[in-house]
């Protein structure tokens, strides 16, 4: 038999929405003395927990119940494709295509460097945009000059989403040459 606590609670259950709060399941019913419980998630999502104690509540929560604690699951790196080209100016145009349900907006960094090893990454300016319209994938673009001789060009973009999940892409530009016009003809 299980001793009642003092306040006369003898079992406490866990329940979980998947749905935010559209259905309820019982997950899991212990004694209130186990002090917690232990939940794995089958996949990635948003889970509602909610938490019923014999003997004080003993009702099964109800759609649109609020959840005790909400938490997302994400163990899935953002999606990103990054495409580079040299426009006929000889500027560089970076293009980029990212999808992830819980994408941080404010993380997005695109930067480039010339073929110098030692030369650090410039960034650029690289806004995520709203979402494509139902849907969780970004797009944007920026265009620039780069500075110096350099004949290739690295362009990395990186991204996280809320879970802390990075990805990075790094592509190469070979850079064609420029004529100096600085030389008169003759």
């Amino acid at each position: 038999t299980q001793v009642p606590r003092a306040d006369g609670t003898r079992q406490v259950e866990l329940y979980v929405s998947g749905d935010r709060g559209a259905h309820w399941t019982l997950y899991q019913r212990q004694p209130s003395s186990a002090g917690r419980f232990h939940f794995r998630a089958g996949q990635d999502g948003e889970y509602w927990f909610s938490v019923r104690t014999e003997g004080i509540s003993g009702n099964v929560p109800s759609a649109g119940t609020q959840p005790d604690l909400r938490v997302i699951i994400d163990t899935v790196q953002p999606q990103l494709e990054l495409v580079a080209r040299v426009g006929r100016a000889g500027d560089v145009e970076a293009r980029w295509f990212l999808a992830d349900m819980n994408i941080d907006p404010s993380s997005l960094k695109l930067q480039y460097k010339g073929d110098d090893d030692d030369a650090p990454w410039q960034s650029l300016e690289a806004n995520l945009g709203s979402p494509t319209e139902g849907t969780k994938t970004h797009v944007g673009q920026t265009t620039w000059w780069p500075k110096g001789e350099d004949q290739v060009v690295s362009i990395r973009a990186e991204v996280r989403d809320r879970a802390g999940n990075i990805v990075t892409v790094t592509r190469q530009l070979e850079l064609p040459r420029v004529a100096d016009h600085s030389e008169s003809a003759g």
